[in-house]
């Protein structure tokens, strides 16, 4: 094991040192993402949201017993949180085609590659999904055009899956409907060639939603209805989002509010009774948080005001452990920005680890592991230190005692030992994270 409860670490890529720390426990708990009709501003708190989805939730739903969840490798439940400043491109935007998608895949195949316990993309995909001829269903989130799931995030999930050997037109990208995706990054291609993309509403691609259940609608791809698309795994790529007079925040859980049509009475209760059903809890291998940005103030619309950049990714098969984290990044956003705290409180998570056993919201139950990218030397964020990020130290060199030039743009990154110079010590560092200097 790499480490429990509020152990502390070091964890070293090429000559760097990383620290790896537990999250200390919060007084609050954290939870998932949308599903609600699309409009130009925000819904008051006096909305009548029992209207919003779908009709009232089967009786049968509420009698699934509480399933304890252990993961599948014994033990605290491992949680991966990876960090890189290069992730956003600096600018004001916060879409798909903001974020480095250098930056990006380093992230994600790292935490996926540090939750596996190897080094190798193949290798850890291969454990996440041990069958490689079956289907693999993506659960993204763009519901609302301000906060979405992004391709550059989901392209190296889809990159592992056919590494591993799945074939591209086994792999299954789909939400409700499309209406963020011209701003993140998705084209809908139900019928391939290659990874299909399309949603589950409207034309109702992949066999839509099946209501045979009492009214309450699933996607019929996850419960063996929908023909050739019927997927076997399921991997949950959502976003970091409040939900203010709602569910409090919208992270994992509640994504698969775009899975099934529940309503949003009852709403922290249904979150939990959604991931109970075992179309979801038995399929699900993987929970990879998109926290490159956070929404830390609700909008329903077009408005990224309240969108901040975090450049982080959450990996987990603990999709309470990974709402847990989520929640604590909304909360120290909010703290920032002088708000309270997201109202109503986020309950869902309590119960989905008290009463319905889907996991837990203890850090202390949890093996954290927090990795700080990219590698010392890597300017360009390509996942290696070699010639180019030479060039690029060699027009920064200010030698001891002098500041960093401002030409070229980004000589700062150079001072590797943060004394304010780019002088020897600097590429001494570079020169330790460089496989050759030839």
């Amino acid at each position: 094991m790499i480490g429990y409860g509020s152990s502390t670490m070091l964890r070293h890529v090429g000559a760097v040192s990383l620290l790896l720390t537990t999250i200390a426990a919060a007084a609050d708990r954290p939870q998932p993402c949308s599903g609600y009709p699309r409009q130009d501003h925000p819904l008051p708190p006096s909305a009548d949201y029992d209207n919003f989805v779908g009709p009232p939730a089967p009786l049968w739903l509420a009698l699934i017993p509480p399933a304890p969840r252990d993961s599948e490798r014994g033990g605290p439940s491992r949680v991966v949180i990876t960090h890189h400043p290069g992730g956003h491109d600096g600018s004001t935007g916060r879409d798909n085609v903001h974020l480095n998608a250098d930056a990006v895949r380093m992230m994600v195949d790292e935490a996926v590659q540090t939750f596996a316990g190897t080094n190798s993309v193949v290798e850890a995909w291969e454990q996440i999904i041990p069958d490689a001829s079956k289907k693999v269903a993506i659960k993204i989130n763009c519901q609302i055009t301000g906060i979405f799931t992004k391709a550059k995030v989901v392209t190296p999930i889809a990159d592992g899956l056919i590494a591993r050997g799945v074939p591209p037109d086994n792999i299954i990208i789909y939400d409700r409907n499309d209406t963020a995706f011209p701003y993140a990054g998705f084209v809908r291609n139900p019928n391939g060639p290659g990874v299909r993309t399309g949603v589950l509403s409207h034309d109702g691609d992949f066999g839509g939603y099946s209501s045979h259940a009492e009214q309450y609608y699933i996607a019929k791809l996850l419960i063996g209805e929908s023909g050739d698309f019927d997927c076997d795994y399921l991997i949950n790529v959502p976003v970091c989002k409040a939900l203010d007079g709602y569910s409090g925040v919208t992270l994992g859980m509640k994504n698969h509010y775009g899975t099934c049509s529940p309503r949003h009475a009852d709403i922290h209760n249904e979150v939990c009774r959604t991931n109970a059903l075992p179309a979801i809890r038995d399929k699900t291998r993987l929970i990879v948080l998109d926290a490159c940005y956070c929404e830390y103030k609700w909008y329903n619309g077009r408005n990224q005001t309240w969108v901040d950049v975090v450049n982080k990714i959450i990996v987990s098969d603990d999709p309470v452990a990974v709402d847990y984290h989520g929640w604590q990044i909304i909360k120290q956003l909010r703290a920032a920005h002088a708000l309270p705290a997201v109202s109503p409180y986020p309950q869902f998570i309590d119960l989905a680890a008290d009463v319905y056993g889907l996991g837990t919201n203890d850090p202390e139950q949890m093996e954290i592991i927090e990795v700080a990218l990219p590698y010392a030397g890597d300017f360009n964020f390509d996942g290696a230190v070699d010639m180019a990020d030479f060039g690029f130290f060699q027009r920064c060199f200010s030698g001891m005692g002098n500041p960093p030039p401002d030409s070229p743009p980004g000589c700062a990154a150079c001072d590797l030992d943060q004394d304010n110079d780019v002088d020897l010590v600097d590429f001494g560092v570079l020169e330790s994270n460089t496989p050759t200097m030839d």
